[in-house]
């Protein structure tokens, strides 16, 4: 099983797991996450209505530099319950920002009840172009790997 190695993290690739409420996602997330772990990876797990809850309290104590900086640095990110809620444009700019960051340079998990087919047609567009390889889904690249539970 390829993505239970280290080769997908070493690589710095993506991972996006999509399916209904309820089917394992974020378990299989945090499945992964501890794995990389115990390779010795950084981990980061965050539900993604949480981090923008996080990153507007940090504008207000100037704390902002930092939490971007560790959401950049930690060599893997898990971003639960993608696409779950609206997101504002300063929202949008800041996932897109992070996203940015890391591309190609670190992995990133992301779990989601909506298909990534659909996020250009959500709110979710500036995602899927900051993450070229992840949109449209048949045209994916060797830096993604996409797993749909069913």
């Amino acid at each position: 099983m390829a993505l239970a190695q280290r080769e997908w993290l070493t690589a710095h690739e993506g991972l996006i797991i999509t399916s209904h409420t309820g089917t394992g996602k974020s378990w299989l997330a945090c499945a992964f996450g501890r794995q990389a772990a115990r390779l010795g990876h950084s981990v980061l797990y965050v539900r993604v209505p949480r981090i923008f809850e996080d990153l507007a309290l940090a504008r207000l104590d100037s704390s902002f530099p930092r939490l971007i900086d560790r959401l950049t640095r930690v060599q893997l990110l898990i971003l639960d319950d993608f696409g779950t809620h609206t997101l504002s444009d300063q929202q949008r700019f800041h996932l897109f920002e992070i996203v940015e960051e890391r591309y190609q340079r670190k992995s990133t998990l992301i779990t989601a009840q909506v298909p990534v087919a659909s996020w250009a047609r959500a709110d979710e567009l500036s995602l899927a172009r900051s993450w070229p390889s992840c949109f449209p889904p048949a045209q994916a690249s060797a830096s993604s790997t996409f797993a749909t539970a069913p």
